[in-house]
């Protein structure tokens, strides 16, 4: 994982109109998520964040794009801020940025992973991808790849490209907010492990943001019109896939997604007016105070903490 990049940046003589904080999120959802935090920084007049505070979207590389469950999220993320303390990166993120920087044009990125990721662990003899990659070793692993694969002039280009891959995260300052849902099927509990439990002590042992939303996201957008508090809300927790005559079908849409198309026409995860919501951002955190806000219940309650963090980022 990295942090997208902006043109402000942070110096230790700090500028009245420079950032004085960074809140870096750390989205479960790589699409609907995303669209609705850039409106928030695009429609300032209504979101009404503090100029001071800069949001960081953290991008997920190819090796983590399928990650929908926080549990693994959150692991794979405290691997790579260990490793960026340490001066160096995962192999997982190596492997990223190889593929984001070497890739050649005729080869796909999931396809340049897998063999990537079989040299990894083949005959480098990585025995896990989330280990640091020791420094004195990066640019060897880059001669084993050249001498393995069509790809070229790793070595001269990698070693410099890989420390714009570091997260510039400064604990005491800013924050990390992880911005997860509760789906149901997200978080596995059992004998052996408990998974939500997990995640969010790991959020309290490390300061950071804990603003999950139950069910999932859409309920959060749900609660950008005042009509969502008419809705059924066991059907709401319950969110099951239904068919457009609301029939339980295992290729349908969940309850939340038809109900937020009835408000929001066109609605679809990786494309949608989210700019058209910004107006009502009040309104959501209003209904959002009026249900489950709390960490532990929200495990199981209907609710949200996005409010939380909006109000949050709005110093």
């Amino acid at each position: 994982m990295r942090e997208r990049r902006n043109h402000s940046v942070r110096t230790a003589a700090l500028q009245p109109k420079e950032p004085r904080k960074k809140y870096f999120l750390v989205y479960e959802g790589v699409e609907t998520e995303p669209i609705y935090f850039e409106a928030l920084v695009k429609c300032k007049e209504y979101s009404r964040i503090n100029p001071l505070i800069d949001m960081v979207p953290i991008i997920r590389g190819v090796s983590k794009e399928g990650w929908s469950n926080p549990y693994k999220l959150m692991k794979g993320f405290l691997a790579d801020l260990q490793a960026c303390d340490e001066g160096t990166v995962t192999y997982n993120t190596l492997i990223d940025c190889i593929v984001d920087e070497a890739r050649p044009g005729h080869v796909s990125k999931n396809s340049l992973y897998k063999s990537l990721k079989a040299i990894f662990t083949g005959s480098i003899g990585v025995t896990s991808l989330e280990d640091p990659v020791p420094v004195d070793r990066i640019k060897d692993i880059c001669n084993k790849i050249e001498s393995e694969t069509e790809l070229t002039k790793l070595v001269d280009t990698i070693p410099q490209i890989i420390k714009e891959y570091a997260i510039t995260y400064q604990a005491g300052l800013d924050k990390i907010c992880f911005v997860i849902d509760r789906d149901k099927h997200s978080f596995v509990k059992n004998e052996r492990i408990d998974q939500y439990g997990y995640v969010l002590s790991k959020c309290k042992e490390n300061n950071f943001g804990f603003y999950l939303t139950n069910p999932c996201f859409e309920y959060w957008l749900l609660l950008h019109f005042e009509e969502t508090s008419l809705l059924d809300k066991i059907a709401l927790l319950e969110n099951q896939k239904i068919n457009a005559s609301g029939v339980p079908s295992r290729n349908g849409k969940t309850f939340t997604e038809r109900e937020l198309n009835k408000v929001l026409p066109g609605f679809k995860k990786d494309n949608y007016d989210a700019e058209s919501l910004m107006p009502r951002i009040d309104i959501a955190i209003r209904q959002e105070e009026s249900l489950c806000e709390s960490p532990e219940e929200l495990e199981y309650s209907l609710g949200s903490r996005v409010g939380l963090l909006i109000k949050e980022l709005r110093g």
